[in-house]
């Protein structure tokens, strides 16, 4: 019964730290594309899959839009650079 239980506990965290890896490599494509590439209109969710590597289906599980994506980095920006104010 308990190695069930920690079977369980593996796939919770497998899925969690796939999940995490997937919306990492969502918002860093964003950002090249948006920020280093093209502007806001050039980029559909379309492009932000391909250079992420992922299915649409993908990003459209994490994020209902481009726009929550990049409030999403926005927010992890502004959470790094209060932990880094913070610190110094």
């Amino acid at each position: 019964m308990l190695a069930d239980t920690d079977a369980a506990f593996t796939t919770r965290l497998s899925r969690s730290g796939a999940r995490a890896c997937a919306k990492a490599a969502i918002e860093d494509a964003l950002v090249q594309l948006l920020v280093l590439e093209r502007g806001d209109e050039q980029v559909a969710v379309e492009d932000i899959c391909d250079r992420a590597d992922l299915a649409q289906a993908t990003f459209y599980a994490r994020y209902p839009n481009k726009e929550a994506a990049l409030l999403s980095v926005s927010d992890r920006l502004i959470v790094a650079a209060l932990s880094s104010a913070r610190a110094a």
